[in-house]
């Protein structure tokens, strides 16, 4: 029996964004941080799939999904996903074009969507699942296939995250095609929720996904498989890997207790992403200068001191600054300023 919908949601978002942390602060303060290999496969992936469980949670509750709630839908993404995007874009742009050896252009950094790729690429998938929503089609299994085939295609056509920032224009598009296949199976989990929750929730079930998720990484160390996260590239075992991943979250963010510290950087998990890059950096800069010496104790002691700095931010922003995360907060408060 599932303990709390809700809260396994967030606390499936909070140890995503924590996992975030761990990855980016690795990066910016510089020591071998290899081991993240091991959150690979689920860190982002499972944004993508809770983000496909909402999504198709709304729609299969419509008996019709009419235009109204077509443009109800692209409103949401816009408010959301694509002006907090811009935003934070420029916000960051200067810092960011002065650290670049060669600048970054301001029209694709910003309104071109390549600043933040997790939200450029999951605005993309959602306007185009909200286009096909307008077939009426409530069978998720032909999501699922046409994702699939979109996959396969985009497979064929090749690395679709390559270094080159104007290769990401516009909106990561070709990546948030790709992530919809993530999404429809948070479509079909949320179809198939309560029987397949029971199967996971059997002792020797877990445990042969815990043993296969451990050959799969241990595999991972001498041939290539591919979990998306990192390299933007996906393989067999890869899918394999995420999917696994992704079912054993599920079943542990089931099993914790509700925590207000793990429901609120859920319920926050978009703000800590659009700080994800800003805290590590400066938290790791400040502590470099501190002391020369790297270790793990002081890279534990960067990413929690990271993430207590973006759960200060996040909560004077949604408390105080709500507009910054969706504009018509900011319209709200006026009507009821006016009244």
């Amino acid at each position: 029996m599932i303990i709390d919908r809700k809260f396994w949601i967030d606390a499936l978002k909070a140890i995503c964004i924590i996992c975030v942390y761990v990855y980016h602060t690795g990066f910016y303060y510089g020591i071998d941080y290899n081991f993240v290999f091991v959150i690979e496969p689920f860190y982002v992936n499972g944004f993508f799939f809770i983000s496909g469980y909402l999504f198709f949670r709304s729609y299969m509750k419509k008996d019709r999904y009419l235009k109204k709630d077509y443009i109800v839908s692209i409103k949401n993404v816009l408010f959301r996903l694509v002006i907090p995007t811009i935003l934070f874009s420029i916000i960051l742009y200067l810092p960011k074009h002065y650290a670049s050896a060669n600048g970054i252009n301001f029209i694709i950094y910003t309104f071109g969507g390549t600043a933040f790729w997790f939200t450029s690429a999951l605005s993309v998938a959602q306007i185009t699942f909200s286009t096909m929503f307008l077939s009426n089609i409530k069978n998720v299994w032909t999501y699922t296939f046409l994702s699939t085939i979109l996959l396969v295609l985009l497979n064929m056509y090749g690395d679709i995250r390559s270094k080159e920032a104007n290769e990401y224009f516009p909106w990561f598009w070709q990546t948030g095609l790709m992530y919809m296949f993530i999404m429809s199976l948070g479509g079909l989990y949320y179809k198939y929720e309560s029987i397949t929750f029971k199967i996971i929730n059997k002792p020797y079930v877990i445990s042969t996904l815990l043993i296969t998720y451990a050959c799969i990484l241990l595999g991972s160390l001498y041939t290539p498989i591919y979990f998306w996260g990192l390299s933007g590239k996906n393989n067999f075992l890869g899918i394999v890997g995420t999917i696994i991943a992704i079912l054993l979250l599920i079943y542990a963010t089931n099993k914790i207790k509700k925590n207000k510290i793990i429901e609120f950087i859920g319920k926050n998990s978009i703000i800590f992403y659009f700080l994800s890059g800003i805290s590590p950096i400066v938290v790791s800069t400040i502590t470099c200068y501190l002391t020369e010496k790297k270790t793990y104790a002081i890279y534990v002691l960067v990413t929690i001191i990271s993430l207590l700095v973006s759960s200060f931010v996040s909560y004077i922003i949604s408390r105080y600054l709500p507009f910054i995360i969706d504009l018509r907060n900011l319209i709200n408060v006026s009507k009821k300023n006016h009244k």
